[in-house]
């Protein structure tokens, strides 16, 4: 990986540059409460901090969000995205880009009600996982559980309202370069903590970056 010291007063130009795209399912009914940019002080590596209304499977784990990560590893000149990793139930996914590809905002699909996040092509190239593992949520979202069992989720869905086909349907788009907000980037490594004296809610600590 190239090593290179972030200007600070870069910061707010690369994290517009670089944010990703976001494809939501239509049916998704947990919005983005809040979003914190975090860059790695060495390495060229932006995480993006996605903190959405809830987890559909987790209503009374005393977290009112759900956390999840997305990194990208930008090139030494800072010209385009050359890798992006997301967040996948506990596995790290990763997708490099050719050096014919010029990208500047990755694109990022997340799954319906749990927020897993899948990069483009995620159907290819990649392991049984996330390939299996997301039927496998599909049909435990559409004929098995039924979120609304508790007074925190009375008003949410109970399950999945559509086909395997519909869960794999991306239709909204969230464009993340649009709400960065200059007090919430940082430039650290360690920054969970931090993020949590700002944001001022209880989250699930995750790994902070991807290598």
């Amino acid at each position: 990986m190239d090593i290179t010291a972030i200007n600070h007063d870069d910061t707010f130009t690369l994290a517009e540059k670089f944010a990703p795209r976001l494809h939501l399912n239509g049916k998704e009914f947990f919005g983005l409460k809040d979003l914190f940019v975090v860059f790695h002080p060495d390495k060229p590596v932006i995480a993006y901090h996605l903190f959405w209304e809830d987890d559909i499977d987790f209503p009374n784990d005393g977290q009112p969000n759900d956390h999840e990560i997305i990194w990208v590893q930008y090139s030494h000149d800072k010209s385009k995205v050359i890798s992006l990793w997301t967040y996948w139930h506990g596995k790290i996914l990763e997708k490099r880009f050719s050096n014919k590809e010029v990208v500047k905002n990755p694109d990022v699909y997340i799954q319906w009600g749990k927020h897993g996040s899948l990069p483009q092509k995620w159907d290819q190239g990649f392991s049984i996982r996330p390939g299996m593992e997301i039927y496998i949520h599909y049909f435990l979202c559409r004929y098995i559980h039924k979120h609304n069992r508790s007074v925190l989720s009375t008003n949410w869905p109970e399950r999945f309202d559509g086909n395997f086909r519909d869960y794999l349907t991306f239709s909204n788009i969230l464009e993340l370069n649009k709400l960065i907000s200059k007090e919430k980037i940082l430039v650290c490594i360690d920054s969970n903590n931090k993020i949590r004296i700002l944001f001022k809610e209880n989250f699930s600590y995750k790994i902070e970056w991807p290598t």
